[in-house]
């Protein structure tokens, strides 16, 4: 055989090989198969929490601490936490510190989950959208949250929504979960979790996970869903089979056929 035959023969296997992984990717995105993972401590805490709870249940803080430019990795865990909270019949209010598109993000978010259909606005749940500030604005709302949480992100002044117009501190919460991507967590563990023993509980980027684990293990944090992957265990134990489970029924799937 001739250096060109092979050369030849060597370009029409790697074309078959890519266009089978392609076609192996749109197939599994379309169709995700729900690959069994193994479930995470951390996150089994956190399902634990939020399956723990109920209509009788103090309020949840939904805090979006993420930017646009995370929303791959940051916005599947959030839909199914949203998707979790709603289905135990849990209200809360959404709140986020980091950048001012957290009310877009959130707005995004109430319509992916359609929760117009099953939650009743401002008395299942309440969206305030972004507050400035950060650490000094996570700080108020702990203390004097009339302070800092004037209005919801509609113009409705809070005193005329049922939910909120008596919340007025850390003490009327839960829990709270923030769902990050700017090195929020932090500053909750600061100014609510420590302070005020009020659970906290964490969806983070991977990169985040080895910084996050030290403040999980000395009880910091109650629990926290790590990454693409923690967000696809997430959806394993809720039924919620949504992005995250797709893109790891990807990633193993073309792994596989790599080694074959």
């Amino acid at each position: 055989m001739s250096m060109k035959t092979t050369k030849e023969n060597l370009l029409k296997d790697r074309t078959l090989i890519a266009w089978l992984l392609v076609i192996t990717m749109i197939v599994t995105y379309v169709r995700p198969i729900g690959i069994p993972l193994p479930i995470t401590p951390y996150t089994r805490d956190f399902y634990n929490f939020v399956n723990g709870l109920s209509k009788t249940s103090k309020p949840v803080i939904l805090s979006i601490d993420m930017s646009t430019g995370a929303m791959a990795e940051a916005f599947p865990p959030l839909v199914v936490i949203a998707k979790h909270l709603v289905k135990q019949g849990t209200s809360f209010i959404v709140v986020g510190f980091y950048q001012p598109e957290a009310t877009t993000i959130m707005q995004d978010m109430f319509k992916k989950i359609s929760i117009e259909k099953t939650y009743k606005y401002g008395t299942d749940y309440v969206g305030i959208g972004y507050i400035p500030g950060q650490e000094i604005g996570i700080a108020t709302l702990a203390t004097e949250l009339p302070k800092v949480a004037k209005a919801d992100a509609y113009g409705t002044p809070i005193e005329n929504l049922a939910l909120a117009k008596n919340l007025k501190n850390y003490a009327d919460f839960s829990a709270v979960i923030s769902v990050d991507s700017g090195g929020m967590d932090t500053m909750w563990i600061r100014n609510w979790a420590v302070p005020h023993r009020v659970p906290l509980y964490l969806s983070i980027l991977a990169g985040q996970v080895p910084n996050v684990m030290s403040y999980y293990k000395i009880g910091q944090v109650q629990g926290f869903i790590g990454g693409i992957r923690g967000a696809a265990e997430y959806e394993i134990l809720t039924g919620f089979l949504g992005e995250a489970i797709k893109s790891t029924d990807v990633m193993s799937v073309t792994h596989v056929l790599g080694l074959l």
